[in-house]
């Protein structure tokens, strides 16, 4: 299942971190409040990369 591994601040990701989701892909970065901030790279399960940026938990990609 998703887990998350890193520090946390209020039960929440504050830091350095990596989120794990059950699709097999992982965010890893720099997490402010868990998911209200975040900024990384997106690792798909295949092992692709791409920079990510989430707000408020929504995930977007900066280079498209």
């Amino acid at each position: 299942g998703q887990r998350s591994e890193g520090s946390y601040v209020n039960g929440l990701l504050n830091g350095d971190g990596k989120f794990f989701y059950n699709n097999g892909s992982m965010f890893e970065g720099t997490f402010e409040g868990g998911f209200k901030r975040a900024k990384g790279l997106m690792i798909q399960s295949d092992g692709s990369k791409r920079k990510a940026v989430i707000v408020n938990g929504e995930t977007t990609f900066p280079e498209g």
